[in-house]
């Protein structure tokens, strides 16, 4: 309609000829390039037609064909340009999309399959992503944790510590240029708290506001929980070396009392060889040469050769003027004796003469060139195997250090594969740990055994990447670290062992936890105080290792029986006995049990009297009331009780008769209904007035 009709002309004044644009521009932006080429050359083409029949708008605003020529090429150039440049921009804008969208597949991919906690929060520390780690890390949804604060969510208030992680986070929103890396306690959902170390980048916008933080966290709960372990063993050997210090400071006095007395032989010479004065502490100094000796000269009291020998020496340092050094030896009875002479000059005529004997060093000195003989044969023989084996496990190189413990005589050792040269079923778990080192370019330690005839050897192997195709294996005997670990092992038990026979179970387990103080209260506890009446007059009669024996026998009679009764012996001081009931873990049936052991008491006292006719009797006082009961101290620790109804027990022991056993009204209310009593009636009892009191007489029949 535009190129082929006959225009008039004054409708020609009109840009008809840009009708078609839009035709033109929807097939660049739909179709591309290659619609934009169709689109110009359908337009140009009819353009042409309509101009060659006479019609379209540049015949009618020209004068002439040339004119109407050169309008019709100008428009053909304007639409094919305009179009190809709208296709061209479009085209690359469809690229940069695609690639847009590509590059945000491969990111979300990255994040939610990294194993690693990533999340985002905004300024007001809200989150706005958590992706799929975290979510299995902290056991939120996305639907559960986005929007929420991280305070109180995945990061407590405050930590184990009291650190405040409020106050933490809001200082990280305000500054997070300086928080770049930080660690912190966080809170799982089920209330788990765990370690983790944060890589914090802040995000801006466009026009460089700030919009919140990007957060990847990586799990460090192992490694703290590591630390912490570490602080406290820190914490027990500063204990055990301030102990040992205290050891030394002992030894140390004493050794300057031994360094005191070992003084050395002093000899004023002059240059002939004459002793002029001897001044020496030892008293092993050989008479030849002892203070009898002033004024003799050296031939007087040695051998011709020994004497001028010394005579060079000492004129040899009055010339020069310098202290000389030498070692010499003297033979004093078939015995011979080594000194180390130091001669200075303190005038041109005399010397002074230090002697030191120094015959056990010389002694120590030849076992010790024989020992070190001996120690270069055997490091010769214990060094490490040094193998390097390619990836295979078919071409193996062997350094032979040690082949009476690594692989047995029959082995060929130039060429062997691993299952040949390391015995038994670890060839293959050798070969994963060769494939490991060489597919991660790292080097790797770990422990193997192998048995060796009827022996077993424990090695540390360190595995490093040699070329693409080889590793080098190191191997070294830690035979007797294993052994020393498993004496470790052992000694740990004796040493609990040890705490279980000074402190009951459950406080020796809470003293390894916590070393401070404990104090606990009982409501009902019955207390024992038991003394041996007569023990002090026979122990004038007895050996002292007899009357230990005798002491010893009757204690454990009685621990025997604490035992069988589930009490707790508190502890002895000399002839006196203390236990308790119903601590520290509490029994129902605590004045029972006390009340069968005082009764077993008096009976093992009147069997100890018949069988040895020792005038030897127990006085027992028993109380039942609330106590307090725990372990103070850092040294000697040991389970005590305190309060009042400790006191009474003790005054019922004190006030009581020999062979009887005193209880208070108390324990009496408990036990009246299944033993026998006597009422002593009211009695003075130092500290609290008047009390009745009552003697256990035995138990009541059925």
């Amino acid at each position: 309609m535009v190129f082929a009709a006959r225009t008039e002309a004054q409708i020609s004044r009109y840009p008809l000829e840009y009708l078609p644009f839009p035709f033109i521009i929807w097939a660049a932006i739909q179709f591309g390039q290659r619609g934009a080429v169709l689109s110009s050359f359908v337009v140009s083409s009819i353009a042409i037609w309509g101009a060659s029949q006479g019609g379209g708008p540049f015949i009618a605003k020209t004068d002439n064909i040339s004119q109407a020529i050169l309008f019709l090429q100008a428009f053909m150039g304007v639409i094919t340009i305009t179009s190809l440049l709208l296709a061209a921009t479009v085209s690359e804008r469809a690229a940069s999309e695609n690639l847009l969208r590509q590059s945000e597949i491969k990111y979300r991919e990255l994040v939610e399959n990294a194993n690693s906690i990533i999340l985002k929060i905004d300024c007001d520390g809200n989150l706005t992503f958590f992706n799929e780690f975290a979510q299995k890390f902290f056991g939120f949804t996305e639907e559960e944790i986005l929007g929420k604060n991280l305070v109180g969510t995945i990061i407590p208030q405050t930590d184990t510590t009291g650190k405040d992680l409020a106050a933490m986070m809001s200082s990280i929103l305000q500054h997070p240029e300086q928080y770049t890396r930080n660690e912190n306690e966080n809170i799982r959902r089920n209330g788990e708290r765990v370690w983790v170390a944060w890589a914090n980048k802040p995000l801006f916008d466009l026009a460089g506001n700030f919009i919140g933080i990007l957060a990847i966290g990586t799990d460090i709960t192992s490694r703290k929980q590591a630390e912490l372990s570490l602080q406290k063993l820190n914490e027990e050997l500063e204990l055990r070396v301030e102990e040992r210090t205290a050891t030394l400071a002992a030894t140390e006095a004493e050794l300057r009392t031994l360094f005191a007395a070992m003084t050395d032989m002093i000899f004023v010479l002059d240059c002939q060889g004459n002793c002029l004065k001897v001044v020496s502490t030892n008293p092993n100094i050989p008479k030849q040469i002892g203070p009898k000796q002033v004024c003799k000269s050296l031939h007087a009291v040695l051998p011709k050769a020994e004497a001028d020998t010394f005579i060079k020496n000492i004129q040899r340092v009055l010339d020069t003027q310098e202290t000389a050094n030498f070692e010499y030896s003297l033979l004093f009875k078939d015995r011979l004796v080594w000194f180390s002479a130091n001669i200075s000059p303190i005038s041109q005529e005399r010397v002074i003469w230090v002697a030191r004997d120094i015959s056990d060093r010389k002694i120590l000195e030849d076992k010790l060139q024989q020992s070190y003989a001996e120690l270069n044969a055997l490091l010769a023989s214990m060094t490490d195997i040094i193998l390097v084996v390619d990836s295979k496990a078919k071409d193996l190189k062997v350094a032979p250090t040690n082949p009476g413990r690594l692989y047995p005589p029959d082995v060929d050792i130039i060429s062997p594969t691993v299952e040949q040269f390391l015995i038994g079923d670890n060839a293959e778990v050798f070969l994963e740990q060769i494939q490991q080192v060489l597919h991660t370019k790292q080097t790797i330690n770990f422990e193997y055994n192998l048995p060796v005839g009827d022996s077993e050897y424990w090695f540390l192997a360190t595995i490093a990447p040699v070329s693409e195709d080889s590793v080098m294996w190191v191997a070294r005997d830690i035979s007797d670290r294993k052994q020393a670990e498993s004496a470790l092992r052992l000694e740990k038990e004796k040493s609990e062992e040890l705490l279980l026979n000074i402190l009951p179970e459950p406080i020796a387990n809470r003293l390894k936890e916590d070393q401070s103080a404990i104090a606990e209260s009982f409501n009902e506890v019955t207390i024992l105080f038991a003394d041996l009446v007569g023990f002090t007059s026979l122990s004038t009669k007895l050996q002292p290792i007899e009357l230990v024996n005798l002491l010893n026998q009757i204690f454990s009679s009685f621990d025997q029986i604490i035992e069988e009764l589930g009490l707790e012996k508190i502890k002895t001081i000399g002839d006196a006995y203390m236990v308790a009931g119903g601590l520290p873990i509490p029994k129902i049936d605590h004045a029972e049990a006390i009340a069968e052991l005082a009764l077993s008491m008096l009976d093992i006292m009147q069997q100890l009297q018949i069988d040895r006719g020792y005038q030897l009797q127990i006085r027992i006082g028993i109380n039942t009331g609330i106590v307090v009961a725990g372990v103070i101290g850092k040294k000697r620790f040991i389970y005590d009780l305190w309060g009042d109804a400790v006191n009474v027990a003790s005054r019922m022991e004190s006030h009581g008769q020999p062979g009887c056993i005193q209880v208070t009204s108390a324990t009496y209310e408990r036990l009246r209904n299944k033993y026998l009593f006597e009422n002593r009636g009211k009695i003075q009892v130092k500290g609290k007035g008047e009390m009745t009191t009552y003697f256990l007489k035995g138990r009541k029949s059925a």
